[in-house]
């Protein structure tokens, strides 16, 4: 039924006014943030090519013909130095004033000869050439590859006049402008000359020391400053690094394991675990997507040679990220704590492709203001140390910058957002919150586990990080206690749209809020992500069915396991009614010792034997085994038993009752299934046991007189085979005469051809030692002998049949 109110909580409208008050937080405080928001574009990418061009050619560079690339790049040596300096925020605003005249962000335009590989990321052997701008177009380094790159001529110089050449040279450059001042002048390898020198810098309150290198014609190979040292940033040090190593290899582990005991026991909900994971396949994908723009150009110009590349990147990350989302979710399943299954009601909503369902709906909008929330709670918990230096080397990420490369650039952002936000999501909540549930099962562990894992792991949706082990700690945790309510409080997808969009923000902070109008679009754009999300949500919650009801869903795994313990119920009850068809006591006569057993090889089985009182002094003893195992040899068993039961009555000899059971037997069993059995009636009077044999095994006689166990066969052809005269004509009749001592051992072929791993059967020469050295023990110790024989030979080995066995042991009357 549809319904067009849509359920809204009073906790929803709380969430709602946390991402109202987050998002303003979140573009109030950001550029006060980070040094990327004081980034200034004087230029465009092609001005910038210009500019270096010029240079390359007033310093006799010939770059008609080449290949360019053109990348905008932070400087991180630099950024800590000004960061640990000044302060972050006080770097933000010192930037916004000179930065276009400070190499912190530079242009870097990278040159090539005709064939190679990316500029970006040389090889050892490629020629390349690559040159650094400050954002206003000055140069500011320089690096040449290769001795074969074109040159203009130029004449040899004399060694005292390089002094002044490398002033000359250094004139066009930042470093010229600022008034450097030579210091040394040393041969190089190359017969050249490597140049020394200082220049003061803005901002730097240190001098910064500039390597110069220039060729013996006096062509400058070499521009590159040296940077003083930086102090280790946050979450750099051992400490941090064996912490958050130890966290994900516990969870990681973790998960492996349940997820492997699962896949063992098929209890794994397969729709839910492809759906994510193949999430995570397209997320991976995207997430190399970038880079592979960064490079195609690239690659070799034949079609084929660039493709092969792309698609290999695009299935080896679509299949490790896929195979570690289906891994997570699986696991995450059975560790969620309780109650599980509404943690993931939404996100099988999604697999099963239910746009209707309220808990898809409310999950979409709930993570859309819960990122918005979360953004400008990273805003506002950074804002309280404004000292704290932003730690570069975790971002020397280059960004190809042209507004024809936002949008994959966005695409990049938005997968690797989403694919790690997943993954510590699936890790943390699901898993390492249920492994800590289980330890201590008490709410405060939904809340607080979280937020205790995420600061051992070092996860935030910012991806921010700055040189403060309080400010990095309490940014983790804060985050991981708001991310822990919404998976407790809603559920899991709420929690990663979340953190998803909250990172996706923070990752396009750079073009998200940019002061100058060349990218506002763009960055407009990408802001409206959560806005995004949460308005599909609002749409399909406007089309909710009410009568979808997520919790009632039952995984296919569990309907299968339900099924199957409901027949092992049903296969239990029938091995109870099997078991009572059997003699529930053996017949007590003086002079006789009875001990029998019968245990199916699965939970009902074929093997049947029962004794018949026919009068004061004669037992009818019977052991049968049915064709075939489990519920239809029962069933035929059953059958047996009360054809058996009628026919011991009338008192016949044994080879009249077989004949009489075989013509019942086939007139009610089907084609193909057949019995055999050993019948005998044992006279305690006279001392004797007449018995037929139809197609049963042999029966064992122990002689106490003459201490030997002879094997008695008489013919016999199975019951069920056939209904004319050859099964009478086939059947033999025996008379034994037993002495006080003697033993009868009855039994079936689970007994006899007993196997082990290495398929050998157990010998009847071995049953025959057994009987000889406990023959005159009690008749059931004899039999636990012979049992225990049988299962020792068996070793670990599956047993293949029904195994009974009846011992008679004749006593002094």
């Amino acid at each position: 039924m549809m319904s067009g109110r849509f359920r809204i909580h009073r906790s929803d409208l709380l969430l709602a006014l946390a991402a109202l008050i987050g998002g303003l937080l979140f573009v109030l405080l950001l550029p006060h943030q980070h040094p990327d928001q004081a980034i200034p574009f004087p230029l465009h990418p092609d001005s910038a090519r210009t500019a270096a061009e010029r240079f390359l050619r007033a310093h006799g560079y010939e770059t008609e013909g080449l290949q360019s690339s053109i990348f905008f790049r932070r400087t991180p040596e630099f950024l800590e130095l000004l960061g640990q300096q000044y302060g972050r925020m006080e770097l933000v605003r010192r930037l916004r004033a000179s930065a276009e005249n400070v190499p912190a962000y530079s242009w870097e335009v990278s040159w090539r000869t005709s064939e190679g590989a990316a500029l970006s990321e040389p090889q050892q052997g490629q020629e390349r050439l690559r040159l650094f701008l400050t954002p206003s177009g000055i140069p500011w380094r320089l690096e040449y590859g290769a001795s074969s790159f074109p040159l203009s001529p130029a004449p040899a110089l004399d060694p005292d006049s390089i002094r002044q050449l490398a002033h000359s040279k250094l004139t066009l450059t930042l470093w010229g402008q600022l008034g450097w001042k030579l210091d040394s002048v040393s041969a190089g390898p190359d017969g050249g000359y490597r140049i020394s020198g200082f220049c003061p810098l803005p901002l730097l309150r240190d001098s910064v020391r500039i390597m110069v290198h220039l060729s013996a014609e006096g062509r400058l190979l070499e521009l590159r400053p040296q940077w003083p040292p930086v102090r280790a940033g946050s979450r750099n040090g051992q400490v941090g690094l064996i912490s958050t190593l130890i966290v994900y290899v516990i969870l990681g582990v973790s998960a492996l394991v349940v997820f492997l005991r699962r896949l063992y026991l098929r209890m794994i909900d397969v729709p839910l675990a492809l759906t994510v994971g193949l999430i995570g396949s397209v997320l991976a994908a995207l997430a190399i997507l970038l880079p592979m723009i960064g490079s195609v150009s690239d690659l070799p110009p034949d079609p084929l040679l660039r493709l092969i590349p792309v698609l290999l990147s695009f299935f080896f990350a679509a299949l490790g990220g896929g195979g570690v989302f289906f891994i997570l979710v699986a696991a995450g399943e059975t560790l969620s704590p309780r109650p599980g299954p509404e943690r993931l009601r939404s996100l099988r909503a999604l697999a099963r492709g239910n746009g209707r369902s309220p808990s898809l709906a409310h999950a979409l909008m709930r993570g859309a203001a819960g990122s918005l929330a979360l953004a400008g709670l990273g805003s506002l918990i950074l804002s309280l140390f404004p000292e704290a230096p932003v730690a570069f080397g975790t971002e020397t990420a280059q960004v190809r910058w042209a507004p024809s490369f936002i949008r994959p650039y966005a695409l990049f952002a938005l997968g690797a957002s989403g694919w790690m936000g997943g993954m510590i999501i699936l890790l943390s909540l699901p898993i390492g919150t249920g492994l800590l549930w289980r330890l201590w099962p008490h709410r405060a562990v939904l809340l607080l586990a979280p937020a205790l894992l995420w600061i051992g792991m070092g996860s935030n949706p910012t991806g921010f990080s700055v040189q403060s082990e309080i400010a990095m700690a309490l940014l983790s945790g804060i985050a991981g206690l708001t991310v822990g309510w919404l998976f407790y409080r809603h559920d899991i997808l709420t929690a990663w749209l979340a953190y998803w969009g909250a990172s996706l923000l923070w990752h396009l902070h750079q073009i998200g809020l940019p002061r100058s109008g060349l990218f506002l679009w763009d960055g407009l754009f990408l802001l409206l992500f959560p806005l995004l999300i949460g308005g599909v949500g609002w749409l399909l919650g406007r089309q909710t069915d009410t009568s979808e009801d997520d919790t009632q869903y039952l995984p296919p795994y569990v309907v299968e396991l339900a099924r199957r313990e409901r027949l092992e119920r049903e296969l239990e009850i029938a091995r109870q009614l099997q078991l009572s068809l059997l003699p529930q006591r053996t017949p007590e006569r003086a002079g006789l010792e009875i001990a029998a057993h019968c245990e199916p090889a699965l939970e009902v089985g074929g093997d049947y034997y029962d004794f018949c009182e026919l009068d004061a002094h004669r037992i009818g003893v019977l052991i049968g085994d049915v064709s075939g195992k489990g519920i239809p040899a029962a069933f035929y068993m059953t059958l047996v038993k009360g054809l058996m039961q009628s026919l011991c009555q009338a008192n016949l000899p044994p080879t009249d009752t077989l004949e009489r059971l075989n013509h019942l037997f086939c007139r009610h069993a089907r084609r193909g299934v057949f019995l055999s059995m050993l019948y005998g009636i044992l006279d305690l009077w006279d001392g004797t046991f007449t018995f037929a044999r139809a197609g049963h095994t042999p029966l064992l006689l122990y002689r106490r007189r003459l201490h030997r166990v002879q094997t008695l066969r008489p013919r016999g052809m199975a019951i069920g085979l056939t209904t004319d005269d050859r099964f009478r004509n086939h059947l033999q009749q025996e008379r034994l005469l037993l002495e006080p001592g003697d033993v009868l051992l009855l039994y079936t072929d689970g007994l006899s051809e007993a196997r082990n791993r290495r398929n050998e059967l157990l010998e009847e020469s071995t049953l025959h030692g057994v009987i000889l050295a406990h023959a005159r023990e009690p008749a059931r110790v004899l039999m636990e002998h012979l049992l225990r024989t049988a299962r020792a030979f068996e070793e670990t080995a599956p047993r293949a049949d029904d195994r009974t066995l009846i011992v008679l042991r004749i006593l002094q009357p």
